[in-house]
């Protein structure tokens, strides 16, 4: 990655908060893959190490890497697994006027760990993924109260074997406006135009104009919200372009802090890029994290994605529903553990669900 390699040519002036994290754990599921017909209850045991760092190359830019490695062992039957990823930003601030960030990543992943984040693994619950991509974008601010931002974007999903879901690439491009009309309330638009490159979908181009808010109501709750319309023309094999209606587009989020404790619920309906290209997806999500001790802290969440498949009378699906206890004992250690419940609904008819559990110790450094 372009951002990653600048941080070992380019002369470093100040270290901004190397982190060093390395998780041990052990873990058990009634069906860790969501097969049909798996049962038996599979143990395991994995080690994740994640670093981060940024340099200041000088007083405007600012380089960040981040990355995490882990390799996961079953006890029976699925062996043994490689997983991780690594991105790399350059931040350029030209000056109080015009700033640039460029960004790159790479990750490779189980489905089960992105089972909050695709609905692929409803169609392919076994096959490891591979996610990279890059972007750029611009952001101008003529004034104190006004933005304007542009991002041009490359990502590409695919499995690292012989799957149903091939590779699917995707570009896009947005233009965006915001203006903030008060100490409470920003307003503005967005417009975004995304062609995708799929053997199952298409070439497909979706284009799409929302108009976003964001307010800060009454205590502790904030909200944001994008609502617009989207429509998508999918190539003809004989040339040209088939165009469907145009069809709502949104998505919204509401949170709320108080005291030791937050809370944010949200709602999703736009087309994402998947392994069938370009889907209209369905998603719901919360999530609350709460200091129950000066030393714990519990978070909850659950996550649920829908998707149509063109080949199927029913929709993709995927469901995941979480918990986990953190408890840090010394200045560099905590131990955690936390309960699992997945769901994917197949869109040959039935669903398939696994119930899981994790205990392990983690060790956490950070120098400022």
């Amino acid at each position: 990655m372009l951002s990653s390699a600048l941080l070992i040519v380019m002369p470093a002036t100040v270290l901004a908060q190397p982190r060093l994290e390395i998780d041990l754990g052990a873990f058990g599921s009634s069906n860790p893959f969501l097969l049909p017909g798996e049962d038996e209850l599979t143990v395991g045991a994995d080690v994740e190490v994640r670093a981060a760092n940024a340099v200041s190359l000088n007083s405007r830019t600012m380089a960040e890497a981040n990355g995490r490695i882990g390799v996961r062992q079953y006890s029976r039957r699925f062996g043994q697994f490689w997983t991780g990823r690594g991105a790399g930003a350059l931040r350029h601030r030209r000056n109080e006027f015009l700033s640039f960030d460029t960004d790159a990543y790479y990750e490779r992943l189980l489905p089960a760990e992105a089972l909050a984040e695709s609905v692929d693994a409803a169609i392919d619950p076994v096959s490891i993924r591979e996610n990279y991509g890059a972007s750029h974008s611009v952001l101008w601010r003529p004034n104190a109260r006004t933005s304007v931002r542009g991002l041009a974007a490359w990502a590409t999903t695919g499995p690292t074997r012989l799957s149903p879901l091939p590779r699917t690439s995707a570009f896009d491009f947005t233009l965006g406006i915001e203006r903030r009309v008060s100490e409470v309330l920003t307003l503005g638009g967005r417009g975004q135009y995304t062609v995708s490159d799929s053997p199952l979908g298409g070439d497909a181009v979706v284009a799409a104009f929302r108009l976003t808010a964001t307010r800060r109501l009454r205590g502790n709750w904030r909200g944001e919200v994008e609502l617009g319309i989207e429509r998508e023309a999918v190539a003809l094999a004989g040339g040209g372009r088939d165009s469907g209606p145009a069809r709502f587009s949104g998505r919204g989020i509401l949170c709320v802090e108080p005291e030791r404790t937050s809370l944010c619920v949200s709602s999703g309906l736009r087309s994402v890029l998947s392994g069938l290209g370009l889907q209209r997806e369905l998603s719901f999500g919360a999530v609350l994290r709460r200091r129950t001790a000066e030393r714990g802290t519990l978070v909850l969440n659950a996550d649920y994605r829908q998707a149509p498949i063109a080949s199927s009378d029913r929709d993709a699906e995927v469901l995941t529903v979480g918990s986990t206890y953190e408890h840090q004992v010394g200045r560099q250690f905590h131990v955690f553990g936390g309960v699992d419940y997945l769901r994917r609904g197949q869109p040959t008819g039935g669903d398939i669900d696994a119930v899981g559990g994790r205990v392990g110790i983690s060790f956490r450094k950070a120098r400022s």
